[in-house]
């Protein structure tokens, strides 16, 4: 996969090789995760099934899913530190993805655990848990609109709110100038907004 720096990653660990970051264009080498370096530290990476890589402004880091753990394990960018992410609950593998600014978790279970990204490991925060109708095929992100869109096993796509989520019924402040903040506060008078909309409501439902 890509990071947003443009780097496509390749994972040969669970063929017992490295972990490769390439450029694009050319297909060169540029960053070499060696297994037999990291494996005196963290003995369970031999059995790594999938390894991503995390950013925001900057590297963040790496996820991985292991054989036989529901944890998913989030290590710094030089593999010094690693972190679990617990699901308890979850009785399948996990699958893993990292879209705009936030990091889904789920399985077969139908449960999406949703974490809001930070600028680290440790910064990486459990937003909260939705089930969904299907099996999730995948899932990714926009932030704006700040919409959870999640492909499932029934040939349909459905669109989720991303956050808990209000509106102004008039321009916001933001996008006027001071003038037109005057008028707009004299004619309409004080801003007001639309019902709250909780998280992850269905918004939307296209069927393939």
């Amino acid at each position: 996969c890509f990071d947003r720096f443009g780097i496509l990653w390749v994972n040969l660990i669970p063929q017992k090789g490295d972990f490769l970051g390439l450029d694009p264009l050319t297909l060169q080498i540029t960053i070499k995760v060696n297994l037999e370096n990291i494996v005196p530290t963290y003995r369970f990476m031999r059995q790594n099934l999938r390894l991503i890589a995390l950013s925001m402004k900057d590297p963040v880091g790496f996820a991985g899913v292991f054989e036989g753990m529901t944890d998913v394990i989030l290590f710094t960018p030089n593999f010094s530190k690693a972190r679990h992410l617990r699901h308890p609950n979850m009785k399948n593998f996990p699958c893993i993805r990292k879209s705009a600014n936030k990091f889904f978790v789920w399985s077969s279970d139908r449960v999406i655990y949703v974490y809001e990204m930070g600028n680290s490991i440790d910064q990486i925060l459990l937003q909260g848990s939705f089930r969904v109708e299907n099996n999730p095929i995948d899932v990714c992100a926009s932030t704006e609109p700040g919409l959870i869109y999640v492909s499932q096993d029934d040939c349909t796509l459905r669109a989720y709110l991303g956050e808990k989520a209000e509106y102004e019924l008039r321009l916001p402040k933001s996008k006027m100038t001071r003038l037109e903040q005057t008028f707009a506060d004299s004619m309409l008078g004080p801003p007001m907004h639309t019902k709250s909309r909780p998280s992850f409501l269905l918004m939307a439902m296209h069927r393939f």
